[in-house]
């Protein structure tokens, strides 16, 4: 006004999600396709790949499981872990690094060929692992299938401590 005082507000915003999170793919690609080039064996490369994926979403706890080559069981190949809590988990676990088709969380991503994320009291997820979860405070488990020529070769885990807004989009979108 005449006095010098603001009579209005003009506000402008942008989200900039969608180019924030291709910003982060893209580093996160770049960053395993060096990986896939060096000289590691694929266990050693697949357990460094796990550390930059869960950190981009902040999970505690990833995991690549393999179809065998009967096709019968998925085994755990490679896995990451956030701090102590996890490694023990995997202490507490070790007896359990092989599912089969349907089972658990990695067999039944196996069998459906889609995403799944499980609550850690569900039915299904409680008959493993549970009480090493528990101990570990991991809120979700989120499968997803990795494919190869259309067929299923194996699946990623990402164990997660947030108990609120995990969800399919929300994976889909990390």
């Amino acid at each position: 006004d005449e006095k010098g005082w603001f009579t209005h507000w003009i506000s402008i915003e942008k989200d900039v999600t969608d180019q924030k999170n291709q910003e982060i793919q893209k580093i996160l690609l770049a960053d395993i396709s060096q990986l896939f080039n060096s000289t590691l064996t694929l266990t050693e490369t697949l357990n460094k790949v796990l550390k930059p994926t869960s950190a981009v979403g902040n999970y505690c706890a990833a995991e690549i499981w393999l179809v065998d080559d009967d096709k019968q069981n998925l085994n755990l190949l490679a896995k990451y872990s956030a701090g102590d809590k996890m490694e023990q988990f995997y202490l507490e676990t070790k007896d359990k690094h092989t599912f089969k088709f349907g089972e658990g969380l990695p067999g039944t991503v196996w069998k459906s060929r889609t995403m799944h994320v499980w609550d850690i009291d569900s039915t299904d997820f409680s008959k493993f692992r549970t009480k090493a979860a528990h101990k570990a405070n991991i809120k979700k488990g989120i499968g997803l299938p990795l494919f190869n020529n259309e067929k299923v070769n194996g699946v990623l885990i990402l164990g997660t401590r947030e108990d609120k807004g995990v969800s399919d989009s929300a994976v889909l979108s990390a």
